[in-house]
């Protein structure tokens, strides 16, 4: 009989999750589902747990902001965009 690894079992294809409120991470508000962000965490490890093959542990979050990189993408996002509207108005002085 086959061993099982960790890519074929299916608790491995669920990816832990994080739910956030708008009074943890005022951010959000602007953010859109679909994106990806980046984040800095502060945690305090509370428990661990091993039972011979896994090991697992839970964490506090103690402080929690948005990454310097998801800030820079959002401000070169609308950059991006006042960008177009310049050069389309361009396109119109020229004709």
């Amino acid at each position: 009989m086959k061993k099982e690894t960790a890519m074929e079992s299916p608790m491995e294809a669920v990816k832990p999750s994080l739910y956030l409120s708008d009074k943890d991470l005022p951010d959000i508000k602007s953010w859109k589902v679909g994106n990806k962000y980046k984040l800095e965490l502060v945690v305090e490890q509370k428990s661990y747990s091993e039972d011979g093959q896994r090991c697992s542990a839970r964490f506090d979050i103690l402080k929690i902001k948005p990454d310097g990189d998801a800030e820079e993408k959002v401000e070169i996002k609308g950059q991006k965009e006042k960008v177009k509207a310049l050069e389309a108005k361009a396109k119109n002085y020229a004709n």
